[in-house]
């Protein structure tokens, strides 16, 4: 690896000096393009001048502080059970996984260059290298009472991706170290302390409730039939602040934001003080996602399908105020946390309009087993007769039809979308067809088209109108 080259103060040239470093500069990069130019194997290989300044157990470290640029000092302790636990806390031990990478870089400090080991070049201007106050500080305690102090300052680019200065028990020698080093030794505070994740299962979740900052229901969203319904994904019902059946890709993209959801640091009790400082006395939003009885299956690492009854329950979630622009202050339980905006904003931003359903056919093909149409002439019905052993097939009042041709047709209609909404207040007019699907779980639903205003139909789905469609805009049923 290239070494870092220090900050070194500029010095004015005269012309003549200028002059000869433009022709050595010129030589030198018709040396190197005559060099690279040669055949692959005679290119040399880069020296590896790294190395390793300490190596001993993380079980000989006693402590660890911590003194991060322009912020308070912090101390990990090993406790009487060998824990890592937060000087000046208890109940809690540290973050297995920060704690094990935080040791492990101090246990085996390693460096990726030695920059110099003459004090003179950096030791009289150390801002030059971000080392008068530097990035972040570890003092470092042995079990045996010896100290190991490393100071890690600014970065500089390389070829390789960005190194720090870093000096060891104040020495002469300026190494430079990886910024995967400096990562493990800077981790914050705040995130030390493990957080236990709220449990939301999107196949168990049957209702979405969003309240405002009055504790009003402000938009929510409820499963209507079974969890365990083949069409369970389609038969949502969006009950605030409007009725109406919900789109299926809507509702998919909800729930899987809702089972993605995830606590960032850890804050504080829910004290009084807490919830007023983070805006969550009175939450901007209260969060409820309520989960059915039922039962999840893990493969375990044997490959066994392990299946887990769950019972009902539910999880709420006040959001309070902004910590920065897409983090916000969140209480769960009886404590406040961080959390990330990425996927709570896909909850708390959705608008129930834009999840109403706008396909007319509300049963997909694999959870079809009949259809009933009437009109003005009459009623034809198609029935799915499906036999173990045997293809499907389907019949048209009592008549064999191509369950090809059935299922084509189908397609055709499962694609129909409403043409758009209606003027708030419609009232349905006089029904030219109705549409009756039954599904595979037993249910029906229902669509009825009914005069609008001559050139369009409205659209009554499962008894609620919202949407009109032009005149023939189903496509036909062989």
């Amino acid at each position: 690896m290239e070494k870092v080259a220090k900050k070194k103060k500029r010095r004015g040239w005269s012309r003549g000096t200028r002059l000869a470093a433009a022709g050595a500069l010129f030589l030198v990069c018709l040396v190197l393009a005559l060099y690279w130019n040669r055949e692959p194997e005679d290119k040399p290989v880069k020296e590896d001048h790294s190395g390793v300044l300490t190596q001993m157990g993380q079980d000989e470290i006693a402590d660890v502080t911590i003194v991060p640029r322009g912020e308070e000092a912090w101390t990990v302790e090993r406790d009487g059970d060998g824990a890592l636990s937060l000087a000046g806390e208890s109940g809690w031990t540290v973050d297995e996984t920060l704690g094990e990478r935080m040791l492990d870089a101090l246990a085996n400090l390693e460096y990726e260059d030695i920059l110099t080991e003459n004090a003179q070049d950096w030791k009289d201007h150390p801002e030059e290298f971000g080392l008068a106050e530097p990035l972040v500080t570890a003092i470092v305690r042995t079990r045996d009472g010896e100290l190991m102090t490393v100071r890690i300052g600014n970065a500089v680019e390389t070829e390789e991706g960005s190194l720090y200065y870093m000096s060891v028990d104040n020495g002469d020698t300026l190494y430079a170290v990886s910024a995967g080093t400096v990562q493990d030794l800077r981790a914050e505070r705040e995130l030390l302390r493990p957080v236990e994740q709220p449990e939301i299962l999107q196949a168990l979740l049957d209702r979405i409730t969003i309240r405002d900052s009055r504790g009003e229901i402000e938009r929510e969203w409820r499963l209507r039939g079974n969890i365990t319904d083949p069409e369970a994904g389609t038969d949502w019902l969006i009950t605030a602040p409007f009725t109406y059946p919900a789109d299926e890709e809507s509702m998919t993209t909800l729930r899987t934001a809702a089972a993605g959801l995830r606590l960032g640091a850890w804050v504080g009790e829910a004290t009084e003080e807490n919830l007023e400082k983070c805006g969550l006395k009175e939450p901007e939003w209260t969060l409820e996602l309520h989960m059915a009885a039922g039962s999840t299956g893990t493969v375990s690492e044997d490959g066994v399908y392990d299946v887990t009854e769950r019972e009902e329950r539910a999880e709420t979630l006040a959001v309070g105020a902004e910590r920065s622009e897409l983090v916000r202050y969140v209480r769960f339980g009886d404590a406040v946390y961080t959390m990330s905006m990425i996927r709570l904003s896909t909850l708390l931003e959705a608008e129930a309009g834009e999840t109403a359903a706008r396909y007319v056919a509300p049963v997909p093909w694999g959870s079809l087993t009949g259809i009933t149409v009437e009109t003005a002439e009459g009623e034809t019905e198609y029935a799915r007769l499906s036999e173990e052993g045997e293809e499907t097939r389907w019949l048209k009042n009592g008549q064999e039809i191509s369950a090809e041709a059935m299922e084509a047709a189908y397609d055709r209609l499962s694609v129909v979308t409403v043409s758009g909404e209606l003027p708030a207040g419609t009232a349905p007019g006089k029904t030219d067809i109705k549409y009756t699907f039954r599904t595979a779980s037993g249910g029906t639903r229902q669509v009825v088209l009914s005069d609008f205003d001559g050139m369009h139909d409205c659209v009554t789905l499962d008894g609620y109108t919202r949407f009109y469609l032009i005149k023939g805009g189903m496509t036909e049923l062989p």
